[in-house]
């Protein structure tokens, strides 16, 4: 039953699985902060849309020394990767055998951080209260009783250095990155950004521009969303079916959350071919940066209008007009990315495995999703020198 509680030398640390008392919240809060991406407000959108095969517990550590008072708090999220979660675009009897074998076992993942989110620091923690040496001393007390094949600690910061991690067992995690542009201060409206491009490079982008200006562009309101869900779902769903790693997969109920939950700081917009719905792309605004959350196209109008690279571009133009520093593109489709100006932002993730058969699983997953994602893209140089 939650929550639990348990001691660790000067310390009581309680294991929330909800964010749902608002006591609990407005505590949680008041240590994370309202821009902290560990609010309650982040939080809640996952825990309400109710992921299928995901769990979370919430950590508050307190130390007995100041009457209780919070002095670090903890983010987990529980999942069980299987088949669904991993798909081989390319099958020879042994992809099929460890096909087979994610059908028939489920894996235990912790993960200290979260799915949904680039650049998510898991963790916040007093450091006049509580040392980093004690903060893991806790989480390892915990994660060693819990049933579990593989525990991640992602996007820590920097202070988690590899040496330090590497002495508790974890290994650095080194394939996880996302695809960032920065904006240039230079650059007023879209013309600019492509007059930076090399000629071969600005010509493409011009092409595709063309290509998708049959396209009607339509900013949907969370009713709209309402009535048109399961359309807007298949969309999503027919990107995710195309990942070599599908994590994080949303339904209906994930869009209803973080359309009240962000209000204006979230934006979807629609693409329509002769009235038809054929694509969407989502945006989250921060203060300095414009993320592209979660998008979704039907594939059969993508070559002929360019769905992909149009919502790319809509995106680099929506986050020069809004003055934006930093457009986020996320981990996926490296090489398009690669080709419009993004750059490499690697983060400071550590995993832990348990048993043989996870280590084995792992390294043959890992192999092939960085073999599929290729290294093409890092030799994209798309700007002018």
């Amino acid at each position: 039953m939650f929550p639990e509680q348990f001691q660790y030398q000067n310390y009581t640390i309680e294991v929330h699985d909800s964010l749902l008392s608002e006591s609990l919240r407005n505590e949680w809060d008041f240590f994370t902060g309202e821009r902290s991406n560990l609010h309650s407000r982040w939080l809640q959108i996952i825990e309400n849309a109710t992921p299928q095969d995901l769990k979370f517990r919430y950590f508050l550590i307190r130390t007995d020394s100041e009457k209780g008072a919070v002095a670090g708090v903890i983010y987990f999220q529980l999942l069980s990767f299987s088949q669904r979660n991993f798909k081989f675009k390319k099958f020879n009897p042994f992809y099929s055998a460890i096909s087979l074998l994610l059908k028939l076992r489920n894996f235990k993942v912790l993960l200290a951080g979260n799915l949904f989110s680039v650049d998510f620091s898991p963790l916040k923690y007093d450091s006049q209260k509580l040392s980093q040496h004690e903060l893991l001393n806790i989480v390892d007390s915990w994660v060693i009783k819990q049933k579990h094949d593989i525990f991640v600690m992602k996007d820590l910061n920097n202070e988690f250095t590899p040496a330090l991690m590497i002495q508790r067992e974890f290994d650095f995690f080194d394939s996880d990155l996302t695809m960032q542009m920065d904006i240039l201060p230079i650059w007023k409206e879209f013309r600019d950004y492509e007059k930076s491009l090399k000629h071969k490079y600005s010509q493409r982008a011009r092409k595709i521009r063309r290509a998708g200006e049959v396209l009607a562009r339509k900013k949907i309101s969370p009713e709209d969303f309402k009535a048109n869900s399961e359309e807007f779902i298949r969309l999503f769903m027919n990107v995710a079916e195309h990942q070599v790693v599908r994590m994080g997969i949303v339904g209906k109920e994930y869009y209803h959350e973080i359309f009240d939950k962000l209000g204006d700081a979230f934006e979807m917009i629609a693409y329509y071919y002769q009235n038809k719905l054929i694509a969407f792309a989502s945006y989250i605004t921060y203060e300095k940066k414009l993320e592209v959350h979660y998008i979704g196209m039907d594939y059969q109008f993508n070559k002929e209008y360019y769905l992909y690279f149009n919502i790319l571009f809509d995106s680099i133009e929506k986050a020069i007009s809004a003055g934006k520093k930093h457009l986020e593109l996320g981990r996926t489709a490296r090489e398009a990315k690669a080709v419009i100006g993004c750059k490499a932002i690697y983060f400071n993730d550590y995993i832990r495995v348990n048993n043989k058969l996870s280590k084995f699983i792992l390294k043959l997953l890992k192999k092939y999703f960085n073999k599929d994602a290729g290294s093409d893209w890092r030799n994209r140089h798309p700007y002018k020198s």
